[in-house]
Protein backbone atom coordinates (compact mmCIF):
# COMPACT_ATOMS: atom_id res chain seq x y z
CA UNK A 1 0.00 0.00 0.00
CA UNK A 2 1.21 3.82 -0.75
CA UNK A 3 1.18 5.56 2.65
CA UNK A 4 1.95 8.59 3.33
CA UNK A 5 5.80 8.50 4.45
CA UNK A 6 6.20 6.44 0.86
CA UNK A 7 4.86 9.82 -1.01
CA UNK A 8 6.94 11.79 1.00
CA UNK A 9 10.13 9.32 0.44
CA UNK A 10 9.30 9.30 -3.27
CA UNK A 11 8.60 13.02 -3.18
CA UNK A 12 12.45 13.57 -1.90
CA UNK A 13 13.87 11.36 -4.55
CA UNK A 14 12.29 13.36 -6.80
CA UNK A 15 13.64 16.74 -5.27
CA UNK A 16 17.09 15.30 -5.27
CA UNK A 17 16.73 14.17 -8.57
CA UNK A 18 15.67 17.20 -9.98
CA UNK A 19 18.06 19.58 -7.88
CA UNK A 20 20.86 17.64 -9.02
CA UNK A 21 19.82 17.98 -12.69
CA UNK A 22 19.26 21.93 -12.02
CA UNK A 23 22.52 23.76 -12.19
CA UNK A 24 20.92 26.98 -10.63
CA UNK A 25 20.55 24.59 -6.98
CA UNK A 26 23.85 23.25 -7.67
CA UNK A 27 25.78 26.52 -8.05
CA UNK A 28 28.05 27.29 -5.14
CA UNK A 29 26.59 30.97 -4.99
CA UNK A 30 23.26 29.97 -4.81
CA UNK A 31 21.32 31.82 -2.78
CA UNK A 32 18.30 30.30 -0.81
CA UNK A 33 15.82 32.38 -3.15
CA UNK A 34 16.79 31.17 -6.15
CA UNK A 35 17.37 27.43 -4.65
CA UNK A 36 13.39 27.82 -3.93
CA UNK A 37 12.92 29.43 -7.31
CA UNK A 38 14.10 26.05 -8.29
CA UNK A 39 11.98 24.10 -6.34
CA UNK A 40 8.81 25.92 -7.60
CA UNK A 41 9.07 24.71 -11.57
CA UNK A 42 6.29 23.52 -13.50
CA UNK A 43 8.38 20.23 -13.53
CA UNK A 44 8.24 19.72 -9.32
CA UNK A 45 5.02 20.64 -9.11
CA UNK A 46 3.15 18.76 -11.83
CA UNK A 47 5.35 15.17 -9.97
CA UNK A 48 4.37 17.38 -6.47
CA UNK A 49 0.02 16.95 -8.04
CA UNK A 50 0.72 13.37 -9.46
CA UNK A 51 2.19 12.03 -6.10
CA UNK A 52 -0.64 13.51 -4.26
CA UNK A 53 -3.29 12.09 -6.92
CA UNK A 54 -1.77 8.56 -6.46
CA UNK A 55 -1.55 8.73 -2.82
CA UNK A 56 -5.10 9.74 -2.88
CA UNK A 57 -6.33 6.77 -5.49
CA UNK A 58 -4.26 4.23 -3.49
CA UNK A 59 -6.37 5.26 -0.37
CA UNK A 60 -9.75 5.41 -2.63
CA UNK A 61 -10.23 8.09 -2.97
CA UNK A 62 -10.63 8.14 -6.99
CA UNK A 63 -12.33 10.83 -7.84
CA UNK A 64 -10.02 13.63 -5.78
CA UNK A 65 -6.89 11.84 -7.36
CA UNK A 66 -8.84 12.10 -10.26
CA UNK A 67 -9.54 16.26 -9.78
CA UNK A 68 -5.47 16.21 -8.91
CA UNK A 69 -4.89 14.78 -12.17
CA UNK A 70 -7.08 17.20 -14.04
CA UNK A 71 -5.79 20.07 -12.10
CA UNK A 72 -1.86 18.89 -13.52
CA UNK A 73 -3.64 18.44 -17.07
CA UNK A 74 -4.50 21.78 -16.98
CA UNK A 75 -2.26 23.81 -15.43
CA UNK A 76 0.63 21.24 -16.49
CA UNK A 77 -0.32 20.31 -19.94
CA UNK A 78 0.58 16.77 -18.52
CA UNK A 79 -1.02 13.77 -18.23
CA UNK A 80 -0.43 10.99 -15.81
CA UNK A 81 -2.75 8.47 -14.73
CA UNK A 82 -3.01 8.67 -10.82
CA UNK A 83 -3.62 4.89 -10.88
CA UNK A 84 -0.05 4.16 -12.59
CA UNK A 85 2.65 3.31 -9.84
CA UNK A 86 6.33 5.65 -10.89
CA UNK A 87 9.07 5.04 -8.70
CA UNK A 88 11.13 7.44 -6.92
CA UNK A 89 13.53 9.94 -9.10
CA UNK A 90 10.66 11.04 -11.17
CA UNK A 91 12.33 13.92 -13.89
CA UNK A 92 10.43 15.40 -16.24
CA UNK A 93 12.52 18.78 -17.37
CA UNK A 94 9.38 20.36 -19.58
CA UNK A 95 6.28 18.71 -18.99
CA UNK A 96 3.85 19.97 -21.89
CA UNK A 97 2.45 17.06 -23.82
CA UNK A 98 3.53 14.19 -21.59
CA UNK A 99 1.36 11.26 -21.02
CA UNK A 100 2.14 8.67 -18.53
CA UNK A 101 0.02 5.56 -18.18
CA UNK A 102 2.66 3.23 -17.45
CA UNK A 103 4.32 1.26 -14.62
CA UNK A 104 7.33 2.90 -14.56
CA UNK A 105 10.74 2.00 -12.11
CA UNK A 106 13.02 4.36 -10.38
CA UNK A 107 14.66 7.38 -11.75
CA UNK A 108 12.25 7.77 -14.70
CA UNK A 109 13.37 10.96 -17.17
CA UNK A 110 10.48 11.51 -19.76
CA UNK A 111 11.25 14.68 -22.17
CA UNK A 112 8.35 16.73 -23.83
CA UNK A 113 5.41 15.48 -25.24
CA UNK A 114 6.43 11.77 -24.48
CA UNK A 115 3.39 8.70 -24.85
CA UNK A 116 3.27 5.82 -22.89
CA UNK A 117 -0.32 5.45 -23.00
CA UNK A 118 -2.48 2.03 -22.42
CA UNK A 119 -3.58 0.20 -25.08
CA UNK A 120 -7.37 1.17 -26.50
CA UNK A 121 -9.83 3.87 -24.92
CA UNK A 122 -11.68 1.68 -23.24
CA UNK A 123 -11.23 1.98 -18.98
CA UNK A 124 -8.06 0.03 -17.92
CA UNK A 125 -8.74 -3.43 -17.54
CA UNK A 126 -5.73 -4.05 -15.16
CA UNK A 127 -2.01 -3.53 -15.41
CA UNK A 128 -1.48 -6.18 -18.14
CA UNK A 129 -2.67 -3.15 -21.18
CA UNK A 130 -0.19 -0.64 -19.66
CA UNK A 131 3.54 -0.73 -20.61
CA UNK A 132 5.90 -1.85 -18.24
CA UNK A 133 9.36 0.59 -17.89
CA UNK A 134 12.26 -0.73 -15.64
CA UNK A 135 14.60 1.33 -13.33
CA UNK A 136 16.81 3.97 -15.31
CA UNK A 137 15.00 4.74 -18.33
CA UNK A 138 15.64 7.77 -20.52
CA UNK A 139 12.47 8.46 -22.70
CA UNK A 140 13.35 11.58 -25.69
CA UNK A 141 10.83 13.78 -26.45
CA UNK A 142 8.00 12.78 -28.66
CA UNK A 143 9.05 9.31 -28.37
CA UNK A 144 6.05 6.90 -28.14
CA UNK A 145 5.92 3.62 -26.16
CA UNK A 146 3.08 1.96 -27.51
CA UNK A 147 0.97 -1.03 -26.27
CA UNK A 148 1.35 -3.46 -23.03
CA UNK A 149 5.65 -3.73 -23.68
CA UNK A 150 8.24 -4.22 -21.23
CA UNK A 151 11.07 -2.05 -21.74
CA UNK A 152 14.14 -3.24 -19.02
CA UNK A 153 16.43 -1.17 -17.03
CA UNK A 154 18.75 1.18 -18.07
CA UNK A 155 17.44 1.70 -21.98
CA UNK A 156 17.53 5.03 -23.44
CA UNK A 157 14.74 5.78 -25.98
CA UNK A 158 15.86 8.82 -28.77
CA UNK A 159 13.21 11.23 -29.59
CA UNK A 160 10.97 10.57 -31.97
CA UNK A 161 10.99 6.94 -31.52
CA UNK A 162 8.22 4.42 -31.62
CA UNK A 163 8.60 1.43 -29.48
CA UNK A 164 6.00 -1.65 -30.75
CA UNK A 165 8.05 -4.27 -29.22
CA UNK A 166 9.46 -4.92 -25.51
CA UNK A 167 13.46 -3.83 -25.58
CA UNK A 168 16.14 -5.76 -23.03
CA UNK A 169 17.68 -4.20 -20.64
CA UNK A 170 20.72 -1.47 -21.66
CA UNK A 171 19.75 -1.73 -24.88
CA UNK A 172 19.62 2.36 -27.02
CA UNK A 173 16.57 2.71 -29.17
CA UNK A 174 16.81 5.18 -31.95
CA UNK A 175 14.58 6.07 -35.40
CA UNK A 176 15.29 4.92 -38.88
CA UNK A 177 15.76 8.49 -39.40
CA UNK A 178 18.51 8.87 -37.13
CA UNK A 179 20.79 5.65 -38.43
CA UNK A 180 20.56 6.67 -41.64
CA UNK A 181 22.21 10.08 -40.80
CA UNK A 182 24.99 8.39 -38.60
CA UNK A 183 27.19 5.10 -38.96
CA UNK A 184 27.85 5.03 -35.26
CA UNK A 185 24.99 4.21 -32.97
CA UNK A 186 27.55 5.37 -29.94
CA UNK A 187 27.40 9.00 -31.35
CA UNK A 188 23.79 9.39 -31.63
CA UNK A 189 23.24 8.32 -27.53
CA UNK A 190 26.28 10.01 -26.85
CA UNK A 191 24.59 13.36 -28.63
CA UNK A 192 20.89 12.78 -26.87
CA UNK A 193 21.75 11.08 -23.67
CA UNK A 194 24.20 12.23 -20.78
Amino acid sequence: MYGLSQLWSDLGADIARSGAKSADFNAPSASLVRRTGTLLTPSLLSILIYRHSHWLHQKGCFRLGALLARLNLMVHRIQIDPAVRIGPGLYIPHTVGVILECNAGRNLTVYAAALAPRRGCSPPSGELDRPEIGDDVTIGAYAIVDGPHRIGNDVRISPQAVVTVSIPPGRVVVTSLLLSRSASIRSISAAFFE
